[in-house]
């Protein structure tokens, strides 16, 4: 893959091909683990919290823009995304300040 022996002579098409590449395959990971179909992101929310957990998950892990995630997991504008994301912060901190366990839907299958 392009990611692992980049070189000068890859253009900048050709590595924002083989991100996607990676991004694609990282949600279709995702998908799996929460036994999801494509048609389950049309059904559920946009501020879901398990497409906000995909959405933390695919920001940290591609360099795919917010405006990319959030049409992909059907998460309408692009801040919808990532206030999403920012609230999941806001309550893992507040979470662990109180000791409550909330589960983790992705990590936890």
């Amino acid at each position: 893959m392009i990611e692992e022996k980049r070189t000068p002579g890859h253009t900048g098409e050709e590595v924002r091909e083989s991100e996607e590449q990676k991004a694609e395959r990282l949600m279709g990971e995702l998908l799996r683990k929460l036994g999801w179909t494509e048609e389950e992101l049309e059904n559920r929310a946009k501020g879901d919290k398990a497409k906000a957990r995909i959405a933390e998950n695919l920001r940290a892990r591609t360099t795919m823009t917010w405006a990319w995630i959030a049409q992909r997991l059907r998460m309408g504008h692009w801040r919808t995304a990532f206030n999403a994301t920012r609230n999941l912060s806001k309550s893992k901190k507040r979470s662990s300040s109180s000791n409550l366990v909330i589960p983790d839907p992705i990590r936890t299958r």
